[in-house]
């Protein structure tokens, strides 16, 4: 009886039943409401189901499908909204891309896998799943195109089989211990060490060796020497002091995800600052934490906090207008209820709340930044130099979805293509390394990094077109394309070579250092860097155009508005002088006539 009531709890615990039972939730799913922090105390499952055990030989790291996944929906957490990147109906404004970046070559391209407006598939630059997570694993969170649509590449079908699928990571978000290491996570990416990342990056298992130096034969089953005495295989080995005796370990896990976490992929950093120069975001600063505001359940659908996002009273509630303004749930958290006195409703209808309130504040020219997946920060390969590619700048003021000027993150592609017709094939910058090179150390100005200077760039693209007698070698940048002509470098404006850019929400600065709240002279003078700086590439040949070109604003009527601006203040003492004087004349004519009723009276009287 005791041993079928034990098979009877165990039952929940297992992944399969749910698919022969029809089951709605997964013991881990189904909360009881106690808001207590569960323990995890766990025994780790491999990729093949089987438990690891201290005795194994030779040992495999531990799957988070099969370990997280015995308690939790894996498949409908795969999902939610980190997951989903290769779901091109997924619904939301554009995000941040992954930027593709070469400084040998003057490559830095915007790439998405949901087929975003001015991104480009990573395909067409040689990116299939594989090299793709080679190379940005470090801030990938694993599922998507790290499993289902990565294992079916035929091209690398062999190195999918030595890689093993990157999985989802749940400790990279759950894992609070301060020994978890995503800076490892990303060193065992680059080595596609994708089995193994995971266990890598825990505080109680250790991983040497890459699976990228192995033959595609090689079996991590049955480990054998590889002839390179170099190459080390991947093996992991496991802290067995951290264990119970019966090989369970014990993990810090957290539903409410720290903020440190959110912050090794969503940091931006301002060039020419350090970190203490950069004040914290308000609502961090009040104690919120990310989570608080953009919340999920087990489906990962997380809320991404923007006007218009949603339909959902819920998700509406945990925007800036859904805390901050009258309504159900105004003042949630204790969000001050902001009154914008003498605001004319026109900034309502024109501006959405970051413009006043998020991101660098503008300047003669947006700032540069650097943010952790374009410049791989957190990481041990991380770019510290503000000079190197890519390059992008903020804030530079657009008209978002819901047609509101919403700050944005702007980056200008760069890159080398055939040209044929009207079509362009995107070359990748691998193909093209090595005559990069060489053109540079021929050229004496020209160091082998930075921006390709006009000689070194009319050289490779004559290069390029002994190559190709089909096509027409061309290289897009900074809004132009440029091609080799009778031994002239020509260019011209094209489309293909137009800005990519992604809305700013943080960090969001306190109401005392919003746009306006030091008077409309903020905005609204003739040299407000709001509407009037010059937003353009890092181009001395290119001046750049004027913010409200990107605001699609009339520029010569805003000039206008800025002039009168200008003189509001006399106007308003004017005015404030005449309105004074007509209240003397009416005061003294009203006086004179008081004094000639009262006299008439008198007169009256002595008759």
């Amino acid at each position: 009886m005791n041993t079928f009531r034990a098979l009877v709890l165990a039952i929940p615990l297992l992944v399969i039943p749910q698919q022969l039972c029809g089951w709605q939730q997964f013991i881990g799913d189904e909360p009881d409401g106690n808001d207590s922090r569960p323990v995890h105390l766990l025994r780790l499952f491999d990729e093949d189901s089987s438990a690891v055990r201290r005795y194994d030989d030779p040992h495999l790291p531990f799957s988070t499908r099969r370990t997280c996944g015995g308690c939790h929906d894996y498949a409908r957490i795969a999902a939610g909204l980190h997951f989903n990147s290769t779901d091109s109906t997924a619904p939301g404004r554009p995000g941040e891309p992954w930027l593709l970046a070469d400084d040998l070559t003057g490559t830095q391209v915007p790439l998405s896998w949901k087929g975003a407006p001015g991104s480009h598939d990573p395909r067409a630059f040689g990116l299939t799943p594989l090299p793709f997570l080679t190379r940005f694993g470090r801030h990938f969170p694993g599922g998507g195109i790290g499993e289902n649509e990565g294992l079916q590449d035929r091209e690398n079908f062999l190195r999918w089989q030595v890689s093993g699928a990157l999985e989802i990571n749940c400790l990279a978000c759950h894992d609070a211990s301060p020994g978890y290491d995503a800076a490892e996570f990303a060193a065992q990416t680059s080595r596609q060490n994708f089995r193994w990342a995971a266990a890598a990056a825990s505080d109680f298992a250790e991983v040497t060796g890459a699976a990228r130096d192995m033959p595609p034969n090689f079996d991590p089953y049955h480990s054998v020497p590889v002839d390179d005495a170099r190459k080390r295989p991947p093996e992991i080995r496991y802290d067995w002091q951290r264990f119970t005796p019966d090989d369970k370990i014990l993990f810090d896990i957290r539903r409410r995800v720290p903020d440190e976490k959110c912050a090794f992929c969503h940091s931006t950093a301002i060039a020419g600052t350090e970190r203490w120069q950069q004040d914290q975001d308000v609502h961090l600063a009040a104690g919120l934490s990310c989570t608080d505001c953009h919340r999920n359940g087990i489906d990962h659908d997380m809320v991404r906090g923007f006007a218009g996002e949603s339909e959902s009273a819920e998700r509406r509630s945990l925007t800036c207008a859904g805390c901050h303004l009258p309504g159900e749930h105004a003042g949630r958290f204790g969000a001050p209820q902001p009154e914008h006195a003498g605001l004319p409703p026109v900034h309502f209808e024109q501006l959405s709340c970051a413009a006043c309130h998020s991101g660098p504040r503008p300047a003669d020219r947006p700032s540069r930044v650097r943010t952790s997946r374009a410049h791989a920060l957190g990481t041990r390969s991380a770019v510290k130099s503000d000079s190197l590619l890519p390059q992008i700048v903020a804030p530079v003021f657009l008209r978002a979805q819901d047609g509101r000027i919403t700050p944005h993150k702007l980056i200008w592609p760069s890159y080398w293509a055939w040209q044929r017709g009207d079509s362009l094939q995107p070359l990748p910058p691998v193909q093209i390394r090595e005559l990069a090179i060489f053109a540079r150390r021929t050229d004496s100005t020209q160091a082998l990094a930075g921006r390709l200077n006009n000689t070194v760039l009319l050289a490779l693209l004559d290069t390029l077109q002994t190559q190709d007698s089909t096509a027409t070698p061309v290289y897009l940048r900074n809004g132009r394309l440029y091609r080799s002509t009778a031994g002239r470098l020509f260019a011209e404006e094209h489309s293909a070579a137009a800005p990519y850019a992604w809305p700013v929400a943080h960090d969001v600065r306190p109401a005392a250092q919003a746009l306006g709240a030091r008077g409309c002279q903020e905005c609204h003078s003739v040299s407000a860097p709001f509407f009037f700086s010059r937003v353009g590439p890092d181009d001395p040949q290119q001046a750049g155009v004027k913010m409200t070109a990107f605001m699609q604003i009339d520029h010569a009527k805003n000039k206008l508005l800025a002039l009168i601006f200008a003189f509001r203040p006399v106007l308003k003492w004017t005015i404030a002088g005449i309105s004074a004087l007509l209240v003397g004349v009416l005061l003294v004519s009203s006086g004179r006539s008081i004094a000639g009723y009262v006299q008439m009276i008198r007169e009256v009287r002595d008759e």
